[in-house]
């Protein structure tokens, strides 16, 4: 088994799309609460909003004339759904037990608040080893800004050069990049953590 980590100290991973599924419970609920006011939407473009964010959430609603509190109101529903119905992904006892027989400390950096990061831990009953920092969007500002990733190497006491960033999105791209960290993708490092 390769070590894709093996000169790193810290592994900082992001949340949603990486531990933790919750794409198709944001696009049900999203999908029931248009549905709800007779709005249809079609999954595909639910999905691709999603992998953008809240912004293009957003916009993707403002184009069915909804209103701002309907459009917040979806958003914070679905928000929560996602976070109370989050699906362990089938990968995930792979990454737990190839982080532990590497020795690797790990931290969470993800742009959720720190009840829903606690809800979705709760959910998948997530066990990194060596689980030493969260950063949520109630410690830093949100990714793509680096300042979650620059918290969680200083939390951990680590050189930033020792450090590396595992995501899933633009976002995650941008936010390694700006805090100078070497980025992977989840998908990169799937293939090295089956043991």
């Amino acid at each position: 088994m390769v070590n894709p980590v093996q000169d790193k100290e810290l592994v900082i991973f992001d949340l949603d799309g990486t531990l933790a599924d919750t794409t198709l419970a944001a696009v049900a609920a999203i999908n029931s609460r248009c549905k709800s006011i007779g709005i249809n939407l079609a999954q595909s473009d639910i999905t691709a909003a999603l992998r953008h964010g809240t912004g293009a959430i957003n916009q993707l609603l403002l184009r069915q004339n909804l209103s701002p509190i309907d459009i917040k109101r979806i958003v914070l529903e679905s928000k929560l759904l996602s976070a109370t119905e989050a699906i362990r992904p089938y990968y995930l006892s792979n990454i737990e037990s190839a982080l532990t027989k590497w020795g690797v400390t790990t931290a969470i950096v993800t742009n959720r608040s720190r009840e829903h990061t606690q809800l979705i831990f709760d959910r998948i009953n997530l066990s990194l080893p060596l689980l030493r920092v969260v950063i949520t969007s109630d410690d830093a500002p949100k990714k793509p800004s680096p300042t979650g990733i620059l918290l969680a190497i200083f939390n951990s006491k680590v050189a930033r050069e020792k450090a590396v960033y595992i995501g899933d999105s633009n976002k995650d791209v941008a936010a390694a990049r700006n805090a100078g960290v070497y980025y992977l993708n989840v998908t990169e490092i799937l293939d090295s953590c089956i043991v």
